[in-house]
C-alpha cells in the first residue's frame, strides 16, 4: 500500500472509534473527536513516522479532487473491518471533506489553493491532526444547492458552520458560502438580520463583501464575495525572517492596513465592530503583483468568536484550544475583559484584538494571549521593536478600554507618528 493509503485507512478506523454514530447523523462531531483526539492520533502514528505521515499528506493534497474522492470512496469499499454500507458511505464522506479542510490549512502564497504545504505537515502533535478534522460531519456534498448557490468545493467546518467555495446557480460568480445548520447558531443568525443587513450595504476594497443572507427550515446562509487569500499565520516570513529580528516598520504597516479597513466599519453613523478580529480571518488576497491585507467572515465572525469564548473553560477543549492557539484562531486570546464577560463587540475591542495580532507578529508565536505586566518588553526591544512602537502596542493592550485608542481612526493617528513609510 502506498504511504497515503496506509494514512487514510488509520485515521479513518481513528475516526469510527470515536465517532462513528455522529457521522452517519450527518450532526456535529465536535464532542466526541475532541474527547477522542488522543485515540485517533495514536491510531495514526502507529505505522509511520512523522515524516512518512507529511509525504502521505502531501501526496493527497496534490491529487485533483476529483481523483481524490474516487480514491477514497474506492478504499472504504474495500475495508472489511466496517461491514456496514452505509457507515463506510459516511466515513468516506468525512474523509474527502478532511482533505479539503488539511488544503485549506496547508494555503500559502506559493500555493493559495494548498495543493502544495510549505512546510511538511506531519501531525506530531494530536492539535496538529485535530485542525484538519472538520467538526461537524457536512450536511452537504458538491453540486447540491443552497440559497441560491451550487455548491462547488467544502472549505472548512468549525462546530456551528460550513464554508464553501460556491458558484451563484443564475449568474456564475463564485462566492465564500457560509452554510450555518447547528440549532442554537440559526438561532443566532435569526437575530442577527439587522447586523447583517448593515453589513451588506457597506462596500469597502478591504473588507470582504457580504452579499447575500437566507435560511430555510433546516439551515442558515451567509454568502461573500470569494477571494483566493491565504491567512496572516501563511505569510510571516514577510516581516520576520527567522534569525531573531524583526521588521518593525513593516509590522507596523501590515498593523496599519488592518486599522485603516477596521476604521471603515467604525466611522460609520451607526459605528461596527468586527469583533472576530484574529489572524485566521485576516487574510492576504492578491492586488496586482502584490497582496492586500483582507478582513473576512465579517457579520459573523463574531459569532463564531463568541462561540469559543463560551466553550474556553471546558476541559474538554484543551487540545481543542491547542489546535486555535496554532493556527492564531483562539478567540479568547483576542477578546478583551469586556468581551470575555459575555459584552457585545464594540470598536475599542478591536483595536485590542489588532494589539493582541501586532504583539504576537513582534514575539514570533502564534499562540501568545495577551501579557499581563511588562515582561514582555525586554524580549520584543532585543527583537527590533523600537521604543516608540512599544508604547502605542501597550496602549493597544490595556485591560481599560478608556486607556485605549478609542478606535481604529485614533490609532491610525498614533501609527502616523511612527513613521512606518509607505505600503
Amino acid at each position: 500500500m502506498s504511504p497515503w493509503t496506509v494514512w487514510i485507512e488509520n485515521l479513518a478506523r481513528g475516526i469510527a472509534e470515536v465517532a462513528m454514530s455522529d457521522l452517519t447523523a450527518r450532526s456535529s462531531v465536535e464532542k466526541h473527536i475532541l474527547a477522542g483526539i488522543d485515540q485517533i492520533h495514536a491510531r495514526v502514528a502507529a505505522r509511520q513516522k512523522p515524516s512518512e505521515r507529511g509525504k502521505a499528506l502531501a501526496k493527497g493534497l496534490a491529487m485533483p479532487s476529483a481523483l481524490m474522492r474516487a480514491r477514497v470512496r474506492d478504499l472504504a469499499r474495500g475495508w472489511a473491518w466496517l461491514p456496514d454500507k452505509k457507515e463506510k458511505q459516511a466515513l468516506a464522506g468525512y474523509l474527502c471533506h478532511v482533505m479539503s479542510q488539511a488544503r485549506h490549512r496547508a494555503a500559502s502564497l506559493g500555493s493559495p489553493l494548498g495543493r502544495k504545504a510549505s512546510k511538511p505537515m506531519t501531525q506530531e502533535e494530536p492539535a496538529q491532526l485535530l485542525d484538519i478534522l472538520p467538526l461537524r460531519q457536512p450536511g452537504n456534498e458538491p453540486g447540491q444547492e443552497a440559497g441560491g448557490y451550487r455548491l462547488k468545493r467544502f472549505r472548512f467546518a468549525t462546530a456551528t458552520t460550513e464554508y464553501w467555495k460556491a458558484t451563484m446557480i443564475n449568474k456564475g460568480d463564485v462566492v465564500s458560502l457560509a452554510i450555518i445548520r447547528n440549532r442554537k447558531a440559526r438561532e443566532e443568525f435569526a437575530t442577527s438580520a439587522g447586523r447583517l443587513n448593515h453589513f451588506r450595504r457597506l462596500g469597502h476594497p478591504a473588507i470582504q463583501r457580504l452579499l447575500s443572507h437566507g435560511q430555510d427550515d433546516s439551515q442558515a446562509y451567509i454568502a461573500w464575495a470569494y477571494e483566493r487569500a491565504v491567512p496572516l499565520t501563511a505569510v510571516s516570513a514577510i516581516w520576520d525572517p527567522g534569525d531573531d529580528k524583526i521588521n518593525p516598520a513593516r509590522v507596523g504597516r501590515w498593523i496599519r492596513r488592518v486599522a485603516r479597513s477596521l476604521a471603515f466599519l467604525h466611522g460609520r453613523d451607526n459605528p461596527q465592530a468586527h469583533g472576530g478580529l484574529m489572524p485566521s480571518n485576516l487574510v492576504l488576497a492578491r492586488q496586482g503583483r502584490g497582496w492586500k491585507i483582507h478582513l473576512s467572515e465579517t457579520g459573523w465572525a463574531d459569532v463564531e468568536a463568541a462561540h469559543l469564548i463560551k466553550v474556553r473553560n471546558l476541559t474538554a477543549m484543551k487540545v481543542g484550544r491547542r489546535m486555535h492557539e496554532i493556527r492564531g484562531g483562539w478567540a479568547a486570546h483576542y477578546a478583551s475583559p469586556s468581551r470575555l464577560e459575555g459584552n457585545p463587540p464594540v470598536p475599542s475591542d478591536d483595536v485590542f484584538a489588532l494589539g493582541v495580532v501586532w504583539y504576537q507578529m513582534v514575539m514570533g508565536q502564534w499562540d501568545l494571549p495577551a501579557p499581563k505586566g511588562l515582561d514582555w518588553v525586554d524580549k520584543a526591544l532585543d527583537r527590533g521593536l523600537p521604543v516608540g512602537h512599544g508604547k502605542l502596542l501597550g496602549k493597544c493592550l490595556q485591560a481599560d478600554p478608556s486607556k485605549r485608542p478609542a478606535d481604529a481612526r485614533a490609532l491610525l493617528v498614533a501609527l502616523d507618528s511612527l513613521k512606518l513609510g509607505k505600503d
